[in-house]
């Protein structure tokens, strides 16, 4: 628990803008009830956003550790500029479509 800059109380940290999105237990718990055992994704972030990349990368590393196919992650302009993160039914090719945007 940071108080102020002047180390008062806590370690001085200051926290500019927002923080990273993490695959916590509930973020899991709600992916994976989404989701079918069989199922393969394609994972997209915003093109240039380190956070939505880092998450991405997050959730890829997680649905791999499930016995998921994943390819991506893959980065991607949209327009509007996508804000937060969706899952889309299966493409023509057979995979899931997951789009992380902005925060």
């Amino acid at each position: 628990m940071d108080i102020n800059q002047n180390n008062i109380f806590g370690n001085n940290n200051i926290s500019f803008g927002k923080t990273q999105r993490e695959v916590d237990e509930a973020f899991k718990s709600h992916l994976l009830g989404s989701i079918s055992k069989n199922e393969k994704f394609k994972i997209f972030a915003a093109l240039g956003d380190g956070e939505a990349i880092i998450f991405a990368e997050s959730i890829k590393q997680f649905l791999i550790s499930k016995g998921y196919e994943v390819d991506g992650v893959n980065q991607e302009i949209t327009s509007p500029p996508a804000i937060g993160q969706f899952i889309y039914p299966a493409s023509e090719d057979g995979y899931r479509i997951i789009r992380i945007g902005h925060q």
